[in-house]
This record gives structure tokens, C-alpha cells and sequence, in this order.
């Protein structure tokens, strides 16, 4: 458990089943936060619909001053990919579908077990590691560019020399720009799928 510092909601209460008094002496965030950063340096996080525990972890951080950022993987595509015709792809009702024990769900320690022996079964049935490498690949080029939006945002609306490179320093676009900002932002936009950056 962990203390969010904040109330929780009825809602949150009801799925999960934790209330108030349960984390009302439990660790805070920052007092495991180092621990965190250091558990999941050079590695990659896994989880079902990672997108939504992957962005608590960096608010929790970025409320720190620390900006974490990881590789992750999301079991959902890769479940509908691998273990097609399933009614549904909801942790728990997948897991009783394919005969995966999960117990105290909608928590984390319950809901990691669950999601770790599905990513062991679904990297089984991706022997070639294709389909993974495959998302992973995606979310990596997704993640570059939202690193080039980022960059972009800082530019003038002032004329000058626009060009990018690859991560070799190969020049893939020279031009001369009457505005930085928005001739950056169309030539990104327009180039971003053949760069195989979306």
C-alpha cells in the first residue's frame, strides 16, 4: 500500500477496496520513489493498458521534480493480436477465460501476478518475438515524436534554417524557414509516417 496523500474517491473505493484508513499509515510515494527509479533502470515496464499506470507514475514523480521515463509494453494489443476471438480484454475476465489466478483484483500486487503470467503466455505464443517487437517498435517511434513536438514548441515564428537529423547525423530535410514554429510543426506532421516516427 501507499498513502496518496489525498482522499480517495467512492469510487476507487468500491473497486478496489481500499479505504482511507488502509493507507492512512502506509509508505508516501517519495519515500519510495528512489527505489522505484532504480528497480526499473534499463528496463521496460509491462502492464494491462500500461498507459494508464505509466502516467501515475510519472505525475507521482514529476510532483518530485523528476521526470522517469521508461519503455513500455501494453498486454492489451498484444493479447487481441495473440489470442484473438476473446469476448473480452478486461484483465480479470481475460485471465478467467485462459485460467490465469487472480486474486485481489484491481490492486497492484494482484493485478501485477495476473499481468506477469499473461505476458509469459503471450510471449510463448510469440516465439519469434515479431508482435512484440513490433509494439514496442510503435511505442518507441510514438514516444520520438512527442519528443519532436516537444522540442519544436520552443521555436520562434522568426525566419531561419530548418533541418533534422537521424541518429546518425544524416540530414533527412534542409530548408529555409519564413517560420520556424509553424514550418517545423507542417514538415513534421507531413514527413512523420514515412520517417516511421508515428
Amino acid at each position: 500500500m501507499v498513502n496518496p496523500q489525498r482522499e480517495i474517491t467512492h469510487v476507487v473505493q468500491k473497486l478496489t477496496g481500499i479505504t482511507q484508513n488502509m493507507v492512512r499509515t502506509a509508505t508516501k510515494f517519495h519515500e519510495i520513489a528512489k527505489r522505484i527509479v532504480e528497480i526499473t533502470q534499463n528496463t521496460t515496464v509491462v502492464g494491462h493498458n500500461v498507459d494508464f499506470d505509466y502516467r501515475m507514475l510519472r505525475q507521482s514523480f514529476s510532483a518530485l521534480g523528476f521526470e522517469f521515463e521508461r519503455e513500455t509494453i501494453d498486454t492489451i494489443p498484444l493479447a487481441r493480436k495473440l489470442i484473438p476471438e476473446e469476448k473480452s480484454y478486461s484483465l480479470s475476465k481475460l485471465c478467467k477465460s485462459i485460467g490465469i489466478p487472480l486474486t485481489e483484483k484491481h490492486r497492484a500486487g494482484g493485478d501485477a501476478r495476473a499481468t506477469l503470467d499473461l505476458f509469459k503466455l503471450l510471449m510463448l505464443k510469440d516465439s519469434s518475438s515479431e508482435i512484440i517487437q513490433k509494439q514496442q517498435d510503435e511505442a518507441r517511434a510514438k514516444s520520438d515524436l512527442n519528443r519532436i513536438k516537444k522540442l519544436i514548441e520552443t521555436l520562434p515564428s522568426k525566419k531561419g534554417l530548418i533541418y533534422f537529423q537521424d541518429e546518425k547525423g544524416k540530414f533527412l530535410h534542409v530548408d529555409f524557414a519564413t517560420d520556424l514554429y509553424r514550418n517545423a510543426k507542417s514538415f513534421l506532421n507531413s514527413k512523420a509516417k514515412k520517417w516511421n516516427v508515428i
